[in-house]
C-alpha cells in the first residue's frame, strides 16, 4: 500500500502486484464475475485500510479488455512515467531484440 496513513487517505492505494489467470480455457463471461468479485473484495478491503483506490499491476490484455467493458469499475489504465518503472542494464553481446522481459512485476518495499 501507498503511503498516506490517516493524515492524507487520498495517497493511500491497495495494490493488486500479481494477477494471473492459470485456467486460459475459462470463458470471458466466467473471468469477468471473478474479476468483479476480487475487485469488490480488493475495494472491501482497501476502505478497512483507508485506502481510496485500488490498483491493478500490469494486468495481462485479456483481463484489460474485460475490465474496460465493465463500466461500473471505473477503471483507468495508466503507463507509468514516473515511478516504479522497470529497467534493465543489456552488457550482453546478442542483440536486445532477443530479450525477454519475465516478471515485470512491481515489488513492495518496507
Amino acid at each position: 500500500m501507498q503511503a498516506g496513513g490517516r493524515e492524507r487517505p487520498e495517497r493511500n492505494a491497495l495494490e493488486i502486484l500479481r494477477f494471473v489467470v492459470e485456467d486460459e480455457a475459462i470463458s470471458d463471461a466466467d473471468l469477468s464475475g471473478a474479476l468483479a468479485a476480487i475487485v469488490a473484495e480488493a475495494c472491501a478491503e482497501a476502505g478497512r485500510w483507508l485506502c481510496t483506490s485500488v490498483k491493478m499491476w500490469n494486468p495481462d490484455e485479456r483481463v484489460r479488455s474485460l475490465v474496460a467493458a465493465m463500466a461500473d469499475l471505473r477503471a483507468d489504465f495508466v503507463v507509468r512515467e514516473s515511478d516504479s518503472i522497470a529497467s534493465l542494464l543489456w552488457l550482453g553481446d546478442d542483440s536486445v531484440s532477443t530479450v525477454e522481459w519475465v516478471a515485470n512485476e512491481k515489488f513492495e518495499w518496507c
